[in-house]
């Protein structure tokens, strides 16, 4: 599949794009014609779906059409974040502690995003003291 500009798609784009079009086209024939069919298995569009596994396949083969991953910290730039929180405080405490614990368990991007510092409350006693502690 070809942009306007005659640029190829990424990999990760081409099955976004086929299966918008092939929604809009189940609509749009359901509101002109009152045709229910699915373009995902209808025999007819075999050769479509065949173009987008080929174009799909060609793009996987293609290493400049690939995402690239992110690069791992060196240790003096971990260390540089970690040393950037006060532990003195219960907020820079917990902003370390959860720096250190996502390094060690290598944690990646997303499940650190998923642990947010919000998940790690300070603890309180039973009359709604802080105890200065998290839960």
């Amino acid at each position: 599949m070809k942009k306007a500009n005659s640029e190829e798609y990424k990999e990760s784009v081409v099955k976004p794009i086929w299966n918008s079009i092939a929604k809009q086209l189940q609509e749009m024939y359901y509101e002109k014609y009152k045709v229910k069919f699915d373009p995902f298995s209808d025999i007819t569009f075999k050769n479509a779906r065949a173009a987008r596994d080929a174009k799909r396949r060609e793009l996987q083969t293609n290493s400049t059409k690939r995402k690239l991953s992110a690069s791992a910290l060196s240790e003096a730039e971990y260390m540089k974040i970690v040393e950037l929180w006060n532990e003195d405080c219960p907020e820079g405490l917990q902003r370390k502690f959860f720096h250190i614990v996502s390094h060690e368990l290598a944690w990646r991007g997303g499940e650190g995003a998923a642990a947010s510092i919000e998940y790690f409350v300070e603890e309180t006693d039973n009359s709604g003291n802080f105890t200065g502690r998290i839960e």
